[in-house]
């Protein structure tokens, strides 16, 4: 009798689900601004479940495209939520900020509102932006993002960005101060440079996936979710991850710091053939495995290693309770 019920429940919320998108009706209206800015100005975007695109040219102006989409059980119902949609804009002393305030009618959206046709396209997601911006070259950007998805290519400047639920697409960046923030969603990343910049990176629950970065300092943490970093340089780095793997791969320079642990999950090093480090390494419960001629000391299910390659000028310090530390040549 409870499965029949289970079957009857899921099968009419999937009816309900697809009479929403079937039956519904969703009106879309895009709108453009250009505003002048020099290059070296602060723009601040703050989306709420649509998407937020920045990329650059050689311009001093940005050039902006909001999209407005709204769904309702009407045309005439959804012309009235996109009249509703709030989109306050202050442009001053090359500063331009964006915020979206969406105005939200009736009571929290539950499960039995799933089952009630008159409340459908009332709640949930009834309306949404999409915000497209093209900027000068060197820029500074604060974006922030509940639900939607975040991308920025192509700029110079410092660079922070907040997402609830979302993912986080960054590439060709030559960054000052870089930081990403994401609670729920995956941080993907390429050619991030600056000598002299630095990069902090915080997921709750999501994968980090970066690849040709060149910093003075880099900081990632996930607590759930794996950590995948190719070609990286920089003089410190410190990479954390509660339950995920690591994928490092690295070619250490002159006092150079490497700082890396795991409290569940698997640590894989890729080292030049000849590499220059000295290496502090340890396992609570796990093993060490290595493609080099590396002592290896064994007590009570735990393993550790305290040995050097080359001349030792840099220093890979990494731990696992739960796992096992390979070290690997490119």
């Amino acid at each position: 009798m409870l499965k029949t019920i289970c079957t009857m429940l899921t099968g009419g919320l999937l009816i309900c689900c697809f009479s929403v998108r079937t039956f519904g009706s969703e009106i879309k209206k895009t709108e453009t601004k250009t505003f002048e800015m020099t290059p070296g100005g602060y723009i601040s975007v703050e989306g709420d479940e649509g998407f937020i695109r920045v990329s650059s040219w050689d311009k001093s102006k940005v050039y902006l495209v909001m999209t407005r989409r709204a769904w309702g059980r009407s045309k005439q119902e959804a012309e009235r939520l996109l009249e509703k949609i709030d989109v306050r804009i202050n442009n001053f002393n090359n500063r331009l900020e964006i915020k979206l305030v969406k105005l939200k009618e009736g009571k929290d959206f539950s499960f039995w509102d799933l089952l009630d046709p008159d409340n459908w396209g009332k709640n949930g997601r009834s309306a949404t932006v999409d915000f497209e911006l093209t900027v000068p070259k060197e820029i500074n950007l604060n974006l922030l993002n509940d639900e939607g998805d975040v991308e920025v290519k192509s700029v110079s400047g410092d660079v922070e960005i907040h997402v609830d639920e979302g993912n986080i697409q960054i590439m060709d960046i030559e960054l000052s101060v870089m930081n990403l923030y994401m609670d729920e969603g995956d941080i993907n990343g390429a050619n991030l440079n600056n000598p002299n910049g630095h990069i902090t990176v915080e997921v709750d629950e999501g994968d980090i996936t970066l690849a040709d970065v060149n910093v003075k300092r880099l900081k990632t943490n996930s607590d759930e979710g794996d950590i995948n970093i190719k070609k990286l340089t920089c003089q410190s780095c410190n990479i954390s991850t509660d339950e995920g793997d690591v994928e490092l791969e690295i070619s250490p320079a002159e006092n150079e710091r490497y700082h890396i642990s795991t409290d569940e999950g698997i640590l894989i090093f890729y080292l030049p053939h000849s590499p220059d480090i000295r290496l502090d390494l340890e396992v609570e419960d796990g093993r060490i495995k290595s493609e080099y001629n590396i002592s290896i000391t064994q007590r009570n299910g735990s393993q550790r290693c305290r040995d050097k390659l080359g001349n030792s000028s840099s220093f890979l310090e990494a731990s696992a309770d739960e796992g096992t530390i390979f070290l690997r040549k490119q």
